[in-house]
């Protein structure tokens, strides 16, 4: 059985987690951080639409955060799908764990070679929101996430990232 575990942290309580079944409709993904061009967001964006355009399932991603490469991800984004796939200003870090309540999943993406040994933040304070995780398979994400057990560790391209974010979304 799937099972999401917070982890200790700033301000974060060891508390284990069920997936937490959210009152709303459909499934709402959530990636927080930099929309900079060197974070490489396109991979997860074609994964998402792939996603979006196989599951019969009401699915919608945002986005939050700036960066140089907002413009580039609403032009990958086809018109039927920009309702779906939105991108959000930059919150404050105070209000992280209010918004993460009204997601399921948290995705941690990090560009190969960027951060290899670094736990994500927003991984962190995604499993302590109790979202599901897909994360990049690096070696500091795969610290905290085991695949299957607490998330989903996806190798980064496109096909792998859809995959993965399909058995998340099947979970939910």
């Amino acid at each position: 059985k799937f099972i999401n575990y917070s982890v200790v942290g700033i301000g974060v309580s060891s508390v284990q987690k069920k997936i937490l079944k959210k009152n709303f409709n459909g499934i709402k993904m959530v990636y927080i951080g930099s929309i900079s061009e060197r974070r490489e967001l396109d991979t997860i964006v074609k994964a998402i639409i792939i996603l979006m355009q196989k599951h019969q399932k009401n699915i919608t991603m945002d986005f939050i955060g700036d960066g140089d490469s907002k413009e580039k991800i609403r032009y990958l984004v086809p018109d039927n799908l920009k309702n779906s796939i939105r991108i959000l200003p930059k919150i404050s870090r105070s209000s992280i764990k209010n918004k993460l309540n009204e997601y399921h999943i948290g995705i941690g993406y990090v560009p190969n070679g960027v951060y290899e040994y670094a736990p994500a933040l927003k991984v962190l304070e995604y499993m302590a929101a109790g979202l599901v995780v897909v994360a990049s398979s690096t070696i500091g994400l795969k610290k905290y996430i085991k695949h299957e057990r607490n998330g989903y560790i996806s190798k980064n391209d496109v096909d792998s990232w859809a995959f993965e974010l399909n058995k998340a979304v099947s979970c939910i």
